[in-house]
């Protein structure tokens, strides 16, 4: 009878609590809708859903008395307060997080857990440590619905982490490694045997997806589905694609981003498949071997062909994945004057945020060329011992909240003294500083 009650108590201990189940479901169905978006008529109709299914788990909760029921509450009413201002996929990532969150902190009071001075236990150790940033930025979001406070400086101090986005060259792909890339797969290549299909070689397939990717920020899953009707290779390269929610959006990419050796190359590989299928320009662009199955030789496989190029890509020591490529097009095409709304609709995104923060890195880099222009200009200019923040945006032509944070930013690394807000004037050792700052903050230009 002991043994007997014994394992029932070690069942109850490992069974989760019913009100974090409920959680669990919310994020299982929230998964759901967001996988089911291409067939969505509206993102409205998806938050609708969302909100619905939160609104009946806030009911179920209602009339649960365990112990987590309290924390599930707090976090329903707080998912139903993001959930007006926040994508689906961000939603999604919230759910992952705070899931985590409280694995970690099982019954604890939520407020008492996120007050937890040291930041390493409130980080769980199974966590990746690439979304530590991510983590913590839920993990704030969650205390200020809490406590009802905004301010940085009110925050505990486990919760005071930002990540450092400084710009390395491991993190931007550059033309000269996009070229040794190249190199690789021409080297790998040559004891894969051609495919009876085609007579086009290997390495110029895989050649040619590299350069789609990286010159048409098209999605790897995107450039594997391209007929040879869907991409045009003139004095410009323009592409044809089924974006997400079956709308098929023609996009030509601006005739400076593309090299003329790219072209070139794409010209030739395109009149080459051109040949191979008659004319047919409904056949696939990309055969042969690592793209199409044995059961379809002249077609595609979309579905294991990403597994086995991702394959061969790792084997070549190239482990950062495709999407990178597409990293390379939105930096490049900033790099070079094109608006920010052009590049968002060339990638396809369906908000004006993704691209500035996870996708274009240059912006130090811009900030570092107007500072040398700038400072290369004026150098028969008579400062005045003390100039305004305004003055200082004005002169450096930035904004004046942008000339603040570079004074922010140089105070906190101990260069300069400048106390005050916005409106306090900063005196001319400190303006030079606080350049000399910012241009140190950058570790290396990315190629053209």
């Amino acid at each position: 009878m002991m043994v007997a009650n014994e394992k029932r108590m070690s069942l109850e201990k490992t069974k989760p609590d019913p009100a974090y189940q409920i959680i669990y479901h919310l994020r299982t169905y929230t998964d759901r809708v967001r996988c089911r978006r291409d067939t969505s008529s509206s993102r409205r109709e998806q938050v609708e859903k969302i909100q619905m299914e939160l609104q009946e788990a806030h009911e179920n909760l209602s009339t649960l008395d365990t112990p987590g029921s309290a924390n599930a509450l707090l976090i329903v009413a707080w998912l139903q307060d993001c959930c007006r201002k926040n994508s689906i996929n961000t939603l999604h990532n919230k759910f992952d997080d705070v899931i985590a969150f409280l694995k970690l902190i099982g019954h604890r009071p939520i407020e008492d857990a996120l007050r937890e001075t040291r930041r390493d236990a409130l980080y769980p150790p199974q966590r990746d440590p690439a979304k530590l940033g991510r983590y913590f930025s839920t993990l704030r979001s969650l205390y200020q619905f809490v406590s009802r406070t905004q301010r940085w400086q009110d925050l505990p101090d486990g919760l005071k982490y930002r990540t450092s986005q400084q710009l390395t060259e491991e993190r931007v792909l550059t033309l000269r490694t996009l070229v040794n890339l190249m190199r690789k797969i021409r080297q790998a290549t040559i004891s894969i045997p051609q495919h009876p299909y085609t007579e086009i070689p290997v390495a110029d397939y895989l050649v040619a997806m590299v350069l789609i990717c990286s010159f048409s920020a098209l999605r790897i899953s995107e450039v594997l589905r391209l007929s040879l009707g869907d991409i045009w290779v003139t004095d410009r390269l323009t592409v044809t694609v089924l974006r997400k929610r079956g709308k098929q959006i023609t996009t030509e990419i601006p005739r400076d981003l593309t090299p003329v050796w790219v072209l070139n190359f794409l010209r030739e590989f395109w009149d080459w498949r051109y040949r191979e299928l008659d004319g047919n320009l409904g056949g696939r662009l990309l055969v042969g071997a690592l793209f199409s199955s044995e059961k379809n030789p002249g077609g595609a496989d979309d579905g294991r062909a990403y597994y086995r190029l991702k394959a061969f890509f790792e084997r070549i020591d190239f482990a950062d994945g495709f999407h990178i490529m597409r990293r390379y097009f939105a930096n490049q095409a900033r790099l070079r004057g094109v608006p920010l709304l052009q590049i968002i609709n060339i990638l396809g995104h369906s908000t004006t945020t993704t691209a500035p923060r996870s996708y274009i890195q240059v912006f130090p880099i811009l900030q570092y060329m107007q500072l040398r222009s700038w400072v290369e200009g004026q150098a028969r200019l008579i400062f005045p011992d003390v100039l305004e923040i305004r003055n200082l945006a004005r002169v450096l032509g930035i904004s004046r909240e942008g000339a603040f944070r570079m004074i922010q930013r140089a105070k906190t690394s101990g260069g300069i003294s400048h106390r005050g807000g916005r409106s306090a004037p900063i005196c001319l050792p400190d303006v030079i500083q606080v350049i000399a700052h910012t241009i140190s903050m950058i570790i290396t230009v990315p190629e053209s």
